[in-house]
């Protein structure tokens, strides 16, 4: 969240691809380059990570959550990297994530069936789901709903000037139509104003501690 590394303007409208089976089994990172002026470059990231010195070297970034140890969002959004993410609907459709329950951990991080009993307990009158996936078999049928539920409370619908994409052809008009610059100051605004209200609200909490 605090990490600003050093920004350099990008040098190429080159866009970083990021995905699970958005970049195995789907043929749009093949096509992009075709459908594109000459001028665009695009690089999908298969293996490795991307280091801090080379991220704010991309024009934006395409991010089909997955893999959260080799990239994160808010390291980008820090960087005030225009980021184009799928609705929640193209999310389950291109990563077939209700087919593959598991992975829905990468999401929403618990595996754990304890968490089960905690949730039981406290939260489901205001949530009608459990935020997390686990190995039991009521949750392993969990509906699209449910998916689409927590989405609306992630990274990817909450922040700020987060480009939202509804389909295939609409991430190449709004890749296309974007105003690069626009986005970005928003970005770092919004960022900074994230970081201000962070860095107040932890120091509200250890002058609480350290007062006790």
């Amino acid at each position: 969240l605090f990490l600003v590394p050093h920004r350099r303007p990008p040098a190429s409208q080159e866009v970083l691809l990021h995905g699970r089976l958005f970049l195995h089994r789907s043929p749009l990172p093949n096509l992009l380059s075709t459908l594109f002026a000459e001028g665009w470059s695009f690089s999908p990231l298969t293996r490795g990570t991307v280091p801090y010195a080379a991220m704010s070297g991309y024009f934006a970034v395409v991010f089909f959550p997955h893999a959260y140890e080799l990239l994160a969002a808010m390291d980008f959004y820090a960087l005030a990297i225009p980021m184009l993410v799928p609705e929640w609907q193209l999310m389950l459709k291109v990563e077939r994530l209700t087919s593959f329950p598991a992975l829905n951990a990468e999401l929403f991080s618990m595996k754990d069936d304890s968490f089960g009993d905690v949730f039981a307990a406290g939260a489901r009158d205001e949530h009608p789901y459990p935020p997390y996936w686990t190995h039991r078999p009521e949750v392993l049928g969990a509906s699209s709903d449910h998916f689409g539920y927590w989405w609306h409370f992630s990274y990817f619908s909450t922040l700020p000037h987060v480009i939202t994409v509804h389909s295939m052809p609409d991430l190449v008009i709004q890749l296309q139509s974007m105003d690069r610059a626009a986005v970005s100051q928003a970005m770092g605004i919004a960022h900074a104003e994230l970081a201000r209200a962070s860095l107040h609200s932890m120091a509200r909490a250890v002058g609480q501690l350290l007062a006790h």
